[in-house]
């Protein structure tokens, strides 16, 4: 009996003990306060540095807690100054009031037609937190004003002949640095881009209404200063590009011009001849390691379709050296005369005799210009133009001239040829052998013709024969 009451005790002491440590509800208000008091939904509650949740649509924030001891109680949303304070335990509600962050906004102002800065322009910006709505730029063309974060501002420029300009701009999170561009009131530009790759084209020249008005910089860009609301015949003219032509009316909201201009056809021929000045027909015409055709008989090629630019050209053909140039916008509407040498191969000529012997010392003449004698091996080594008629003469003294024509093929690198030379009988010495035997065969004549009329000498008898009768008879007398 007496456990049973015990026991009965015992549950009653607990339960008073646990009516004793009733948790306790916090409602956390979280607000911002402009003109009107905002609540701020999806703010996040930190309480003794751990996150406990985030407030509804209506900016509470309700939790349970022991109730023993004080809490510290963070709030943080973005875009705010965050909160944090200490919370008795027997608070049941608390107000949270949260401040936008504090930003900077700066704003430059820029003439649309040179991008220089405007100096002295008055800006306005209106909106949340702001103490001086109005201000001048500097010498920079910029102005600064602090705003709040997540705030939508309107913002008015001015500047003495310009145009007025109005924006409205929303902050997000982090500071800005605007740039506007205010238009001229009594001037705009013309902007050359090519129609291609967008690049601005320098030195393109404008007409308007016919009458020149300058060429664009290097940015491609022309500053006019002529009335507005009106219509204008806009030309722009650069070589290697088609004319942009355009009539417009130049509206008060219009600061450019933009004028895309098309590369023009690459007009140009090519006029390939050989060393003589002799067409070559079939010459493979190169543009940037790309074949477009072949040269007709009169060695001519013509670029019809090729956009103007810079461009590595070659000319091929089989027997000439190739030849590789530059060509550009210099060269449109030009005839490119290109010049191709000939090939050169080694020629080998060997010379001999009727018997097939070498005849060394043998002078060599091609196309009558001597080019050396043969060696003792009776040959000669030189270079001579490939696709070229040679007539090839070998002389030297004793034999008679061998002469023969060649030519050596395309493609071929080294050729030999053989000259046969004979013998040269020589006439002055068969002639001054002829004279000479007849010299001998003239005295032979006159000797015997000589010894032919001389007269026969009378015996020794017949002379005393005759010596005696005489004497008689003289005897006698």
């Amino acid at each position: 009996m007496n456990a049973t009451r015990r026991l009965i005790f015992l549950v009653l002491c607990l339960l008073l003990l646990a009516g004793g440590a009733q948790a306790a509800t916090l409602y956390v208000n979280v607000f911002e306060k402009t003109t009107n008091v905002t609540a701020i939904p999806y703010a996040s509650v930190f309480v003794d540095g751990a996150l406990a949740g985030k407030t509804g649509n209506d900016g509470i924030f309700v939790f349970s807690h022991p109730g023993t001891n004080p809490m510290t109680i963070k709030v943080m949303k973005v875009g705010y100054e965050s909160w944090e304070d200490m919370v008795g335990m027997a608070e049941s509600s608390i107000l949270v009031q949260l401040k936008k962050k504090e930003l900077v906004l700066s704003i430059s102002i820029y003439d649309a037609d040179s991008a220089i800065p405007v100096a002295n322009s008055e800006v306005r910006v209106m909106g949340p937190n702001i103490t001086e709505s109005r201000k001048m730029t500097d010498m920079n063309g910029s102005v600064v004003f602090p705003v709040q974060s997540l705030g939508i501002y309107n913002i008015q420029i001015s500047a003495p002949n310009y145009q007025n300009r109005n924006e409205v701009l929303e902050m997000g999170m982090e500071g800005k640095n605007i740039q506007y561009l205010l238009i001229r009131g009594d001037r705009f530009s013309i902007l050359a881009k090519s129609a291609d790759d967008q690049s601005p084209v320098a030195n393109a020249e404008v007409f308007i209404d016919g009458v020149s008005k300058g060429k664009t910089d290097g940015k491609g860009i022309l500053s006019l200063e002529i009335p507005r609301n009106k219509v204008y015949n806009i030309k722009i003219t650069k070589q290697g590009f088609s004319d942009y032509i355009e009539k417009k009316m130049i509206s008060d909201n219009e600061a450019v011009v933009t004028a895309p201009m098309t590369i023009a056809p690459y007009m140009a021929s090519i006029l390939v001849f050989d060393e003589t000045n002799a067409p070559i027909q079939g010459a493979s015409v190169i543009i940037d390691g790309k074949t477009l055709g072949n040269t007709s008989q009169y060695g001519k090629y013509m670029f019809r379709d090729l956009p103007a630019g810079q461009y590595v050209l070659e000319v091929k053909h089989p027997g000439f050296l190739p030849l590789r140039r530059d060509i550009g916008e210099d060269d449109l509407g030009k005839d490119i005369n290109v010049v191709l040498p000939f090939q050169q191969a080694d020629l080998s000529i060997f010379v001999e005799d009727e018997g097939h012997h070498v005849i060394p010392g043998v002078s060599i003449s091609l196309n009558g210009k001597n080019v050396g004698v043969t060696d003792d091996n009776g040959s000669l080594q030189t270079k001579v133009k490939v696709s070229t008629d040679y007539n090839i003469t070998a002389s030297m003294k004793g034999y008679k001239p061998a002469t023969m024509t060649s030519v050596i093929n395309p493609g071929t690198t080294t050729s030999t040829i053989t000259l046969s030379m004979e013998k040269d009988f020589n006439t002055g010495l068969f002639l001054m052998a002829g004279l000479a035997v007849a010299v001998i065969v003239i005295i032979i004549l006159v000797v015997l013709l000589v010894v032919r009329r001389k007269p026969k000498q009378k015996s020794s008898h017949s002379s005393s024969k005759s010596h005696g009768s005489g004497g008689g008879k003289k005897g006698e007398i």
